[in-house]
């Protein structure tokens, strides 16, 4: 029986996929406690959504898929943003944004109001800051005129809209926030993610409750877990992300975890998913476990070259910490099958 090192998925040291980071970007912006400085949090911006499908209104109403959208209680302010890796801006796109109206994405979002105010809403693009630029001509081609936030790697620069500023523009300070550390990887992956991506970061969780020896979780549990915004998706992908979560369990028991942990699908009796945890090297005897975990890691430092890739380097071993703290005690829903 082999382990496989792993790392923490949110660690700032892990590969972020590039088409993520505008993303990662606004939603480190919204999170206090992080090392870069909490932006919109401070003025008073909460992330309400991920992935919303939001259906504007006129005469041809369309559905736009919002990438995130921000609400600021105090004036239920709405920001419905588009996050772009590349540099093209798609004009069906843009204008579905410019016709929504701010009851759309209370609704699709399913925000609560917490203020009297009546909801406004303004639109937001983020993207690297190389693709600025571009991003800005291509709103302009199709009349969108919007503020357009450029994520570098040690600045967040708004370019504001042309004609005048919005209330969200006004709420940006005046000097372009450094960054003072790599952009932690809040959202690791989504449904376009390569699944040896997600299989790296379910894991990390399954490690974790495998240290806590936890006979089984549900796979509901592990995406809470592993993508901890999950909640605030779209019905769609949520259940998408859902589903991936269980495909990479049902591949970690077939193959790297193979006798350590089992995927049972849910069925007529019980709705949902489970991953059992059959093994754990908390259930050897505790004389020979600070040993064990040091065999567990060489094995699986022995192992790397013909892994599949659960290795990220320059991450601690969680066996090796766990062995370490032994040492120190001596001395002194929702988810789719396909």
């Amino acid at each position: 029986m082999s382990w496989t090192k792993i790392g923490h998925p949110t660690d700032p040291g892990d590969a972020m996929e590039p088409r993520l980071k505008p993303l990662n970007a606004l939603v480190s912006l919204t999170m206090r406690g992080d090392v870069n400085p909490a932006v919109l949090a401070d003025a008073g911006f909460e992330l309400a959504g991920l992935e919303v499908p939001a259906r504007g209104g006129g005469e041809r109403p369309q559905t736009v898929v919002v990438d995130a959208v921000l609400h600021r209680p105090r004036d239920s302010l709405i920001v419905a943003c588009e996050c772009k890796s590349g540099a093209n801006v798609e004009a069906p796109q843009a204008g579905g944004y410019a016709a929504l109206r701010a009851e759309d994405v209370v609704l699709s979002a399913s925000i609560t109001l917490r203020s009297t105010a009546s909801p406004r809403l303004e639109v937001l693009y983020v993207a690297l800051d190389e693709h600025v630029g571009r991003i800005r001509q291509g709103l302009a081609a199709v009349d969108v005129d919007c503020p357009v936030l450029g994520v570098g790697d040690h600045m967040l620069t708004l370019h504001r809209a042309t004609a005048k500023n919005g209330e969200f523009e006004n709420s940006w300070p005046d000097r372009s926030p450094r960054l003072h550390a790599p952009l932690a990887a809040h959202i690791p992956f989504d449904e376009n993610s390569p699944m040896s991506d997600v299989k790296k970061v379910v894991a990390s969780v399954l490690v974790q409750a495998m240290a806590r020896r936890v006979p089984y979780v549900s796979v509901e549990w592990i995406c809470g877990e592993a993508a901890p915004h999950w909640v605030i998706y779209g019905k769609q992908r949520k259940a998408a992300l859902l589903g991936m979560i269980g495909r990479a369990c049902r591949s970690l028991g077939e193959d790297e975890f193979r006798g350590q942990v089992l995927y049972e699908p849910r069925s007529e009796r019980r709705q949902e998913s489970l991953v059992r945890i059959l093994a754990t090297p908390e259930d050897l005897d505790p004389r020979g476990r600070t040993q064990r975990y040091q065999a567990i890691a060489r094995a699986a430092g022995r192992s790397r070259a013909g892994s599949t890739g659960l290795v990220i380097e320059g991450q601690y071993d969680l066996f090796d910490q766990l062995g370490e703290a032994e040492v120190e005690d001596e001395v002194g829903e929702g988810e789719i099958d396909e």
